[in-house]
């Protein structure tokens, strides 16, 4: 149960006090307008400071001990920028009356922002997007040509370029009938989608599902596992932060984004995790004929997976793999239960992916179509780590050099970016090589596979058991 702070009037003396205590960013002057602008109308977060932890990153600190389950934030409800608030704006109001379709929802706010953005000291939300970044330096969709080099090989090249094509796309279309935006230019647009992506929350309002901007909230940086928890209470109307662990002066306070592999934080946010275990690689894999003429008419299949053998994004890859070499298989040699076999989900090529459907994993199916999945598994991997101009280990040496590579840098957060992928890659290098010879010496390899040090690997020779204890090439089903 959360501990309730109790509601009290800030005397001006009080509130000058407290904002020299709160703001010890650089820009010191637009964050105390922001901090007095919330404390006059209500807010609440007397334990916390605003501190620089490198040029122009800034982070959310304790300065007086915090109990768990102890408020650590709250934020009035007329100080949140919802969905629903923006609907009802001058420019929001005309996008829907233009009958343009929309491609994401997220344009709504991002609109609104640019809307109150040029009323500048006019608009209620000035002190809050006053202090918003002016650029955003730190983003992919900002690099420029060197900087982009340097992920040469990495799969964020890709998600870069498709997230330019969708904000382009929303942005060409609005710009053809919405005569509004006719002022701004693709830039705007980009820079107010990136304020609402790096600080939205996803809000439950008079059991309403919405999401808004949350000032001040938004300053808490992510890590997992999760220190804080959110909500919006209705009791108390307003956005609430509440502790999960005690906090000590000067510990900074995180919040949790999810599990994301580094290519959607750092394209989405501008930051890399070092050690990320949800990092994830791509594997770009030729089906066999039959498999491409009968089930999936596609050539090549992109396989997004983290390293995780069991992880369900892994298991469809297995699935899809020993089904099209199973029909390859079958059209040579007659498998009396191939019948009974599930299928794999279908294939949807216009993302590039299967389309998620339940009770539909295929497991081990013999040894030889096994030894073939890993095969390819192995040969993408290869292929994969060879369009990287720098091995892991270069990368991991740049990374010892926090010198020329600091901490939350551009240049740091590329290195990290793709020698995660990296480590990915060489997961399933070891999981393929370990596998292959598990399945060829089957009976006389218990020692090597009971002493393999590498988790994964022990997970696949869990999920592949009822092969490796089976001298038969026929499906075990």
């Amino acid at each position: 149960m959360t501990k309730v702070c109790d509601n009290y009037e800030h005397s001006e003396d009080h509130i000058q006090e407290i904002l020299s205590q709160i703001v010890k960013t650089d820009s010191t002057r637009g964050f105390k307008r922001l901090v007095e602008w919330l404390l006059r109308r209500g807010a609440r977060f007397p334990k916390c400071q605003l501190k620089n932890i490198a040029p122009g990153c800034r982070a959310t600190f304790a300065r007086q001990p915090i109990h768990e389950d102890e408020e650590i934030m709250f934020i009035p409800r007329d100080y949140i920028i919802t969905s629903n608030l923006s609907m009802s704006s001058d420019i929001c109001t005309e996008i829907k009356h233009s009958g343009v379709e929309i491609r994401s929802k997220h344009t709504y706010l991002a609109s609104f922002l640019l809307q109150e953005r040029d009323r500048k000291r006019e608009s209620k939300w000035f002190p809050y997007i006053d202090i918003l970044p002016k650029t955003f330096s730190n983003i992919p969709l900002f690099f420029d040509r060197d900087q982009l080099e340097g992920l040469k090989g990495s799969l964020a090249l890709q998600k870069i370029q498709d997230r330019h094509d969708s904000l382009r796309a929303e942005y060409q279309n609005l710009r053809r009938h919405v005569a509004s935006f006719s002022k701004w230019s693709y830039e705007d647009f980009v820079w107010a989608r990136l304020v609402v992506i790096t600080r939205i929350f996803g809000l439950l309002i008079n059991n309403q599902k919405t999401d808004g901007l949350v000032p001040m909230a938004d300053m808490i940086n992510h890590r997992r596992p999760r220190e804080t928890r959110w909500t919006f209470n209705e009791v108390k109307q307003g956005f609430v932060i509440s502790a999960m662990q005690d906090f000590r002066i000067g510990d900074q306070i995180y919040d949790s984004y999810g599990r994301k592999c580094n290519s959607r934080f750092f394209v989405n946010y501008g930051f890399a995790l070092e050690n990320n275990p949800d990092n994830e690689c791509s594997l770009k894999i030729a089906l066999p004929s039959d498999a491409r003429r009968n089930t999936y008419t596609i050539e090549y299949t992109d396989f997004q997976v983290p390293k995780m053998v069991d992880d369900k994004k892994s298991r469809a890859m297995f699935s899809m793999l020993r089904w099209s070499i199973l029909q390859e298989q079958n059209k040579n040699q007659f498998l009396p239960t191939y019948h009974n076999i599930p299928k794999p989900p279908k294939f949807d090529s216009r993302r590039n992916q299967s389309k998620k459907t339940k009770g539909q994993y295929v497991p081990p199916i013999s040894v030889s179509n096994e030894l073939a999945v890993l095969r390819l598994i192995s040969k993408a991997a290869e292929e994969t780590l060879s369009r990287f101009p720098n091995s892991l280990e270069h990368d991991k040496q740049l990374l010892s050099d926090h010198i020329t590579y600091p901490p939350y840098s551009n240049q740091r957060n590329v290195i990290i970016m793709r020698s995660g992928e990296k480590e990915v890659l060489h997961t399933w290098l070891e999981v393929t090589q370990a596998g292959t010879t598990a399945l060829v010496e089957r009976g006389s390899s218990q020692e090597h596979i009971s002493g393999h040090q590498n988790k994964e690997v022990q997970n696949y020779y869990k999920s592949t058991s009822v092969l490796l204890g089976s001298d038969s090439f026929e499906p075990t089903l």
